[in-house]
């Protein structure tokens, strides 16, 4: 099976190279003009390159994903508890948004996909 290889170049020529099934990156732009109270946006932006994430399994590749991000850059646990809320706080508002505007007939037929969905990954083995 053919692998996804990323190669990120940083710096003066320094390289860093992803290799996976699949590969996601992340851009941000403006964040330190942003904490210097400028009035630009925080601006980001992905990449994902290689085979799909099965649904049965994306939140927790993401969840797994973000978990790891943020323990990677912080060293105090606590730091890492509160930036994992604070972010669950940001997904929950979304979510809570985004839920506002379907009908009941939208919720259930994704709710029965994605049982479906888990039923075939579960047991179409």
């Amino acid at each position: 099976m053919n692998k996804t290889k990323v190669t990120i170049t940083y710096g003066d020529n320094c390289q860093k190279e992803l290799n996976g099934d699949t590969v996601i990156c992340f851009t941000v732009s403006g964040a330190n003009e942003f904490l210097k109270d400028d009035t630009q946006p925080v601006n980001s932006c992905t990449a994902f390159v290689g085979k799909a994430i099965s649904d049965p399994i994306y939140h927790l590749v993401i969840g797994t994903l973000i978990n790891e991000m943020v323990a990677n850059t912080n060293t105090q646990k606590a730091q890492v508890a509160i930036k994992l809320h604070n972010i669950a706080d940001i997904l929950e508002k979304e979510s809570r948004e985004i839920r506002s505007g379907l009908t009941n007939r939208e919720i259930k037929e994704c709710l029965d996909q994605v049982m479906e969905n888990l039923f075939k990954a579960t047991f179409g083995r």
